[in-house]
């Protein structure tokens, strides 16, 4: 690709503007920016993603991160995903390590992201079809003027069968709040779960989610 790097290594690629691969070999940096450090057979197709090493990684999310053994980012945006292998398929027995955001100003529920946008296929947590994923994590919120915040612990396992979508379990904690109105619940949709928050209205709040998730299948 134009501007693109291969420092070593045997059958690597640098197909597309500003890639690179330093070494290793069947590695194929293909989004614009990417970078894969060496190990055996990555991918890292995500614009400026990154897998720095390890065995059959994808990294396809935009600024994602691959690493291990068969990890796989899942498409989503930023997600940090490790493995040590898999039982059959690529992604099957791995952890993501997320952030999700989002503003809101007024008192109706909004699901955090990963791009602060609406819910879409490279910016919420999704699963293949016949697996489970657990998560865990924090919520906090920030009123824009200073005078309020609030964080909450979540928790939550979702399972993927024949299609249907089932939110197994879930927890939100409360663990501190300048004001009870505001509030976190989770979702579960066709194809995983969502956070959402909300605060007041006409209240700008900022919202961040810091959020592990288990995938099993």
């Amino acid at each position: 690709g134009g501007h693109g790097t291969v420092s070593g290594g045997e059958d690597n690629d640098a197909t597309n503007t500003h890639a690179s691969v330093s070494g290793g070999e069947l590695n194929i940096a293909s989004g614009d920016g990417s970078h894969i450090g060496g190990g055996h057979q990555n991918a890292s197709s995500g614009a400026d993603s990154c897998v720095p090493g390890g065995l059959d990684n994808l990294a396809d999310g935009v600024v994602s991160v691959a690493m291990g053994d068969k990890a796989t980012t899942r498409t989503m945006r930023g997600a940090v995903a490790r493995a040590s292998g898999s039982f059959a398929t690529d992604g099957d027995a791995q952890s993501r390590d997320v952030v999700l955001r989002r503003q809101t100003t007024t008192d109706t529920f909004l699901s955090l992201t990963a791009d602060g946008g609406g819910d879409s296929s490279t910016d919420s947590l999704q699963i293949p079809n016949n697996s489970c994923m657990r998560i865990s994590g924090s919520v906090t919120g920030y009123l824009s003027t200073g005078a309020k915040v609030a964080t909450y612990t979540v928790k939550a396992l979702v399972k993927r069968v024949s299609g249907v979508t089932t939110l197994a379990y879930q927890s939100v904690t409360s663990d501190f709040e300048d004001d009870s109105l505001w509030d976190v619940q989770i979702i579960a949709y066709s194809s995983g779960l969502t956070i959402q928050a909300k605060g007041g209205s006409g209240e700008t709040v900022n919202w961040l989610a810091e959020i592990r998730t288990g995938e099993v299948g």
